[in-house]
C-alpha cells in the first residue's frame, strides 16, 4: 500500500486542477502590497506559467536516467589510494576530533587505537575525485582497508574500519579499527598487513560504497515537479514549455529610496543603487532573480539587506551555499547588526565532515537543540527530546541555512520526503550559484516560491564528476543494449591505429596488415558470457582475429595456446579484478580498452617490452618497460561531454565552432562509422542535464547555440531577451 501524501496529478494536464494553480500563483504574486501595480495591470507583463506536455517528456526522461544511475551506485564501490598522514596533520585531526566530541563515541580509546589517514590526490592543487569525496566523507561511515588494489577491486576481506572524523577540504580521515568479537581465552586476531604497510609508509587502499544519497535527492525533486506538483512549482515547471512569451517583465518592489528605508545599503553610491535594484527585483519577483558579484563584502552586504528586507515582511528564507566558509561569514556578518537577533531566528544546518567556523557556530542547529532539549522533554511524548526540539527549531524559524554538502541534513530533502509536503519558503537564495549543478539546484528549489541566484562570473564554474557522467554514459549505453558493441568497436578502432592512442614510432606492428594486439576489457555486470559473444561476433565482423578468457576459465588459460594472428582478447572486468589473468597476459597486449586502474594491470606493465630498436635506441633505453595505453570508452565520452560544455562560453565564436566540431566528430568516432549503431543525441542530453550550472542555464541554456533567434524552452536557451533575462538580472560594480 502506498504511503500517505500528497494527490498525485495526471500526466496528462488537469485543465480543472491548472487552472486553480494559476489562480493561486496569481494569488500569491498579487499579496505583496508593495508591488507597483500599475504594471501588474499590463497583460504584457503578467507571466502565465502552464503545465505542458514538453516538461513532462523533459522530466520523464531526466528521472528515467537519475533512476538507472541511482539503481547502478547502490550496488558499486570506490577504491582510493591512502597513505599514514604526517606527525603535524594527525596531531591537528585527533585535537579536531576531540574539540567536535567525536571522542566522546569511543570511550577509553586511545590515540594508539586510531588511525589519521590522508587520501592520495586530496592537495589544494589536486583536490579530491567527486566520487570519492561523496564517497569517503558522506553518509557511509564504515569502509575496509586493502593491501592491494586486486584484493580491493575482488571484494576480498580487509581490514575493516570505522570513521570517526575527516576533514573533507584536506582529505583527512580519523578512523578505528572495528570491533572483532571473540570467545574469552581466545588469542586476539594477528595484526592486519595493512597496518604494517601505513607503519612503513607504504600506501594502501581505502574502499568504500559509492554515495548515491545525492541521486535519490534529486529524483524525489524530479517525481515532485512531475507528479506532486503545486502553484509554486509552475515557475520551474515554465523552464521546460517551448513557449517562451509566458515569460514577462520582473517585477519591483516599491521601496523608497531615503537612507531611512534601507539598513544596509545606504548613501549615494553606484553600489548601493545597483544593490538596491537587486532588493526590489528579488522581494518583487514571482520566480527568479539573479545577480552577479564577486564574492566580498559587497556582495554579503547585499544578501543581508535582502534577508532583512524580506523577513521584515513575514517571508521565510532557506540559503544554501556553495561553499560553507561563504555562509558562515553571513551569518556572523549579520548576528554583528544591531537588531538581528530580535528579528532574525536563524539556524544552519552543519556538515559533519566540514566544521562550522567558531564564528557561526551560535547558530548551528544541534547546539541550539541541546540547549532546547530540556524545555521540551515534558512534551516530547515518547518521542526523543532532541528530535523534538530540532523539529521545533526548523518550524519556527524564518532562516534556514546550509552548506550544498549538507542537504541530507534537512528532513525535507530526505528519501521520505515525497510522502510530505514539501517545506514552505518564500524564497530560495543561493550563494555560488555557478557551482550548483541544475539537477541539484531541483532539491531544494522545489520547496520555494521563488529562487534568488548570486554567482561569481569569474569564479570555476560547476565541480562536474567525470566519473558519475562516465556511468551515466554506460547506463544509456546499457539501456538500448549496445554497451558491448561499443566497446568493441573502439577495440576495433584500436587495433587499426584509427584511435590516436600511439604514432607509429610507439606502436606494435604484429602482423601484414599493420595490426596491434587489443585487450578488450567489458563492463559486463549482468550476463559475463553473452557480453563476451556479442563483442566476439562484433569483432569478427570486422575480419578480427579474437578470443575470449571467461572468468571461471582462467585458471585453464594457456597464453601459449594464443593464435599469432590473434587481434584481441577479450575478458570481462570481474576476470581481471578477481583473478590472476593479469600475471597471465602476453606482453604484447599494450592496448587496453576498458575502465581499469593502472594498478590492476602492474604485473603486465613490468613485462611489457619496447619495440624493436630502429638503430637509435641505446640498450639502456631498451630495457626499460614501455608505459600501458588505456583506452576507456565511457571516460573519452564523458570527456568530450565536458568540453563540449566548457566550449559553451561567449566569446571566440570562430575558434570555439571548431572546438565543438572537433569534440562532436570524436564522439561520433567512438560509434560504429559504418553501420551506425546509436547516435550520440542521448550523449548530449546527458550533458544538458547534469553539466550545466544553474546560472548559466538561466542566462544561456544548455544547447551549444546562443543565436538571437533561439524558440526553445528556456531550459535549453536561457531566459528571452531582452526582458526576461535583463528585467531579472541585476550586476553589482566591479562584477
Amino acid at each position: 500500500m502506498e504511503a500517505p501524501g500528497p494527490t498525485k496529478t495526471t500526466h496528462q494536464a488537469d485543465t480543472l486542477r491548472l487552472e486553480l494553480a494559476q489562480a493561486q500563483a496569481e494569488t500569491d504574486r498579487l499579496k505583496h502590497a508593495a508591488l507597483d501595480l500599475r504594471k501588474l495591470e499590463d497583460a504584457r507583463r503578467r507571466p502565465t506559467h502552464a503545465w505542458t506536455e514538453a516538461a513532462e517528456r523533459t522530466l520523464a526522461e531526466w528521472e528515467r536516467a537519475t533512476e538507472a544511475a541511482e539503481k547502478r551506485a547502490a550496488a558499486g564501490f570506490v577504491t582510493v589510494t591512502c597513505v599514514a598522514a604526517t606527525i603535524r596533520q594527525a596531531e591537528a585531526m585527533l585535537d579536531l576530533a576531540e574539540s567536535t566530541g567525536a571522542l566522546k563515541n569511543i570511550p577509553g580509546a586511545s590515540p594508539k587505537d586510531l588511525l589519521v589517514l590522508r587520501l592520495a590526490g586530496a592537495t589544494e592543487d589536486s583536490p579530491l575525485e567527486p566520487a570519492a569525496r561523496r564517497a569517503f566523507f558522506g553518509q557511509a561511515d564504515t569502509f575496509e582497508l586493502h593491501a592491494t588494489m586486486r584484493g580491493a577491486k575482488s571484494r576480498q576481506p580487509g581490514l575493516r574500519v570505522e570513521r570517526v572524523c575527516a576533514l573533507r577540504s584536506k582529505g583527512l580521515l580519523v578512523v578505528r579499527k572495528a570491533v572483532q568479537a571473540y570467545a574469552p581465552g581466545e588469542a586476539a586476531p594477528p595484526a592486519d598487513p595493512t597496518e604494517r604497510q601505513l607503519e612503513d609508509g607504504d600506501p594502501v587502499f581505502l574502499t568504500g560504497r559509492i554515495a548515491r544519497g545525492h541521486l535519490t535527492r534529486r529524483l524525489i525533486a524530479l517525481r515532485r515537479l512531475r507528479e506532486h506538483w503545486q502553484a509554486s512549482h509552475l515557475p520551474l515547471l515554465q523552464l521546460f514549455n517551448p513557449e517562451a512569451r509566458g515569460w514577462g517583465e520582473a517585477q519591483m518592489v516599491n521601496q523608497g529610496d531615503q537612507d531611512a528605508d534601507w539598513r544596509l545599503l545606504t548613501g549615494a553610491t553606484s553600489l548601493t543603487t545597483a544593490g538596491r535594484a537587486f532588493v526590489r527585483k528579488a522581494i518583487g519577483t514571482t520566480d527568479f532573480t539573479l545577480l552577479e558579484a564577486p564574492a566580498g563584502p559587497a556582495r554579503r552586504t547585499a544578501v543581508l539587506e535582502l534577508i532583512l528586507q524580506a523577513i521584515a515582511r513575514g517571508q521565510r528564507l532557506l540559503v544554501v551555499a556553495a561553499d560553507a566558509p561563504e555562509l558562515d561569514e553571513l551569518l556572523a556578518a549579520g548576528a554583528a547588526l544591531s537588531g538581528w537577533a530580535e528579528q532574525v531566528a536563524a539556524v544552519r544546518l552543519t556538515d559533519p565532515c566540514e566544521p562550522t567556523a567558531p564564528a557561526a557556530q551560535a547558530f548551528d542547529l544541534d547546539r541550539q537543540a541541546a540547549l532546547l532539549t530540556g524545555a521540551v522533554a515534558p512534551l516530547s511524548r515518547g518521542r526523543r527530546p532532541r528530535e523534538v526540539a530540532s523539529t521545533l527549531l526548523l518550524d519556527t524559524c524564518n532562516l534556514v541555512g546550509l552548506p550544498l554538502t549538507a542537504l541530507g541534513a534537512h528532513p525535507s530533502f530526505r528519501a521520505a520526503a515525497l510522502t510530505r509536503d514539501p517545506a514552505d519558503f518564500d524564497q530560495l537564495i543561493v550563494l555560488g550559484a555557478e557551482r550548483l549543478g541544475f539537477a541539484d539546484f531541483l532539491v531544494p528549489a522545489v520547496h520555494a516560491r521563488r529562487w534568488i541566484l548570486v554567482s561569481d562570473p569569474n569564479a570555476p564554474t560547476t565541480d562536474t564528476d567525470l566519473d558519475e557522467l562516465a556511468e551515466q554514459v554506460v547506463v544509456e549505453a546499457s539501456r538500448v543494449r549496445l554497451l558491448d558493441e561499443l566497446q568493441a568497436e573502439l577495440a576495433f578502432k584500436a587495433c587499426v591505429g584509427k584511435d590516436g592512442s600511439a604514432d607509429d614510432e610507439d606502436s606494435d606492428i604484429p602482423d601484414a596488415h599493420g595490426r596491434r594486439k587489443v585487450l578488450l576489457v567489458l563492463d559486463a555486470p549482468v550476463d559475463e558470457a553473452r557480453s563476451l559473444a556479442t563483442a566476439q561476433a562484433y569483432l569478427r565482423q570486422r575480419q578480427l582475429q579474437t578470443a575470449t578468457v571467461a572468468t571461471g576459465e582462467v585458471a585453464a588459460f594457456d597464453p601459449a595456446a594464443l593464435s599469432p594472428d590473434l587481434n584481441v582478447l577479450i575478458c570481462a572486468r570481474t576476470a581481471l579484478t578477481g583473478t590472476e589473468l593479469a600475471l597471465r597476459l602476453p606482453p604484447e597486449f599494450r592496448l587496453i580498452v576498458g575502465h581499469l586502474e593502472p594498478e590492476l594491470l602492474e604485473p603486465l606493465a613490468r613485462r611489457v617490452k619496447l619495440p624493436k630498436a630502429r638503430g637509435k635506441a641505446s640498450a639502456t633505453t631498451r630495457g626499460k618497460p614501455r608505459p600501458l595505453i588505456f583506452l576507456d570508452w565511457q571516460r573519452r565520452c564523458a570527456a568530450n561531454l565536458q568540453g563540449l560544455y566548457d566550449c559553451r562560453r561567449p566569446g571566440q565564436e570562430e575558434e570555439r565552432s571548431r572546438h565543438i566540431r572537433a569534440l562532436l566528430l570524436d564522439l561520433k568516432t567512438l560509434h560504429p562509422f559504418e553501420k551506425p549503431l546509436w547516435e550520440p543525441q542521448a550523449l548530449l542530453r546527458l550533458k544538458e542535464q547534469e553539466l550545466c550550472a544553474i546560472f548559466e542555464a538561466l542566462q544561456n541554456g544548455v544547447r551549444e547555440s546562443n543565436a538571437p533567434d533561439r524558440s526553445e524552452s528556456v531550459h535549453h536557451s536561457g531566459l528571452p531577451r531582452p526582458l526576461g533575462l535583463s528585467s531579472r538580472l541585476e550586476r553589482l560594480p566591479g562584477a
